[in-house]
């Protein structure tokens, strides 16, 4: 809440104690993505989403793929998302080469539409509009679009009349 009211400041302790308190790849990596999404901090967001990446990884190693849980499967899938939100933080420090190589690697384990939304700023960032409407156009009928992605796509096509097409 309070990183969408402005108070970076509070917010940014507020994410310290959720770490603090539970030191676990989830709490790291939605901490790291909410900071990045709103370019606070992003020294420290990179720390968490790099704590998120290693603890997965970690548990990673000890997969015996024969006898996985239900539990190690959503803990591989998980890492889909960890790598977006490094990738986020890499776009928001202006690192396109870096965000890209993440959020395209999440995307191909993951094909979520804010995935999608993410891979059409960077696109469009580096002046590619016929890719960043593909991609948005992607985003939106994947499972879990931005909300900000048909306005997105709409400013890219100079109006929505090619949307439900796409």
């Amino acid at each position: 809440a309070d990183i969408n009211l402005g108070q970076n400041d509070k917010a940014a302790e507020a994410f310290g104690r959720a770490v603090a308190i539970s030191p676990t790849p989830v709490i790291w990596n939605n901490a790291a993505f909410h900071l990045a999404d709103h370019k606070v901090n992003l020294a420290t967001a990179q720390k968490y989403a790099e704590s998120a990446l290693s603890a997965a990884a970690a548990d990673l190693s000890k997969l015996d793929l024969q006898h996985m849980t239900a539990a190690q499967v959503r803990g591989f899938v998980s890492i889909g998302n960890y790598w977006d939100t490094l990738g986020w933080i890499y776009f928001q420090k202006g690192d396109l080469d870096a965000a890209d190589r993440y959020i395209h690697a999440a995307w191909l384990l993951e094909q979520h539409g804010e995935i999608a939304d993410h891979l059409a700023q960077i696109y469009e960032k580096r002046g590619n509009k016929n890719e960043a409407i593909r991609a948005c156009a992607i985003g939106l009928a994947a499972p879990h679009p931005s909300p900000d992605t048909r306005a997105r796509l709409t400013l890219l096509l100079g109006g929505n009349s090619q949307i439900d097409d796409l």
